[in-house]
Formats: C-alpha cells, structure tokens, sequence
C-alpha cells in the first residue's frame, strides 16, 4: 500500500533537485542542470497544487 506523500515528502525531494542544479553547476553539466531544475519545477507544481494556506502559496512562489 502506497502513502499518501506529504508536502514534507516533496520538499526533501525539492532540496536534493536543487542540490543536483548547485552540483551540475559546478560541473558545467548543462543538461544536468536543466533535468534537475525541471524536475524542481515540477515538484514545485505539484507543491503549489496541494497547498494548505495562503502563506504556503507565498513560500512556494519564492522558491520557484
């Protein structure tokens, strides 16, 4: 049986795209960097689709 994923789910899944960009960038791997940032966006939609508040709205916004 699958859980239902948290937004605690998603956002340590968040902080380890951007550490792969940050990682990629010091490489000058580009299309790493473009997979990872791609996958941050979406994890950022998914994120701002199941938002609670207002306020959480704002914080997601900032990150992306």
């Amino acid at each position: 049986m699958i859980k239902e994923r948290t937004s605690f789910f998603y956002m340590a899944n968040l902080g380890s795209e951007f550490i792969r960009v940050f990682s990629a960038y010091e490489k000058k791997d580009v299309t790493a960097i473009h997979t990872a940032a791609t996958r941050a966006i979406a994890i950022t939609d998914t994120l701002l689709k199941n938002k609670k508040s207002d306020a959480e709205e704002k914080e997601i916004i900032i990150l992306r």
